[in-house]
């Protein structure tokens, strides 16, 4: 499983769910997404993803142990060698490598814990009458009917808007401070408007929930 995998699941998901419904999604149909189901659709899919994260990341870290024994394994049967210049032996450059691939991996794994973190923290805005509802679907992978699901985000549709807009000017922060603190050529983008990023999220959705088509 991977982020492919948990987007290809949520639509999959999101076909069953309206199956029969008036909200019906079909691979087959050009018909453009209606703007308030778009917004619906976008904050169930932040949700399922951040719900979703903390499996993967656990699933990961089983794959990553795996993995990094065997290649500890590897580099021990690495014959080490010194030059004249007294470099660094290959077996040290072996596990020197081992090191920073295991840092990156940890880095993504933490990063998968902090967006299931957050779903909880997306929870806490929502209405307690709402809050279990959510939790049944997005957590326990509990059937729940697509219309009773859409009206629970509908009436914390707002909530949950800022929320996440909120998060995303958060991280952009974050990033900007890390950018500036490292020395060298800046190079200058012409920032992208938050409505062009909902429209480019928005085609990504349609473009998972249709296939890739």
């Amino acid at each position: 499983m991977n982020r492919a995998t948990i987007s290809d699941k949520f639509g999959a998901e999101m076909e069953a769910l309206t199956a029969g419904t008036r909200y019906e999604i079909s691979s087959d149909s050009d018909d453009p997404t209606p703007i308030l189901e778009g917004y619906i659709r976008e904050i169930m899919y932040s949700m399922y993803v951040d719900a979703h994260s903390k499996e993967l990341a656990i699933r990961y870290q089983r794959q990553i142990e795996e993995h990094f024994s065997e290649l500890y394994e590897f580099s021990y049967g690495v014959s080490p060698y010194d030059s004249e210049y007294r470099q660094s032996s290959q077996t040290e450059r072996v596990a020197l490598m081992i090191v920073d691939e295991k840092a990156r991996y940890t880095k993504q794994i933490e990063k998968l814990f902090a967006k299931n973190n957050r779903f909880y923290a997306a929870l806490k805005v929502v209405d307690p009458d709402d809050r279990e509802l959510l939790l049944d679907y997005f957590e326990r992978n509990m059937l729940v009917e697509y219309e009773v699901l859409r009206s629970a985000l509908k009436r914390n549709l707002k909530k949950l808007e800022n929320f996440y807009q909120s998060e995303l000017r958060k991280a952009e922060f974050q990033n900007e401070e890390i950018s500036n603190s490292i020395e060298g050529t800046i190079h200058i983008r012409e920032p992208i408007s938050s409505e062009e990023k909902r429209k480019k999220r928005l085609d990504r959705l349609r473009k998972s929930m249709s296939g890739g088509n």
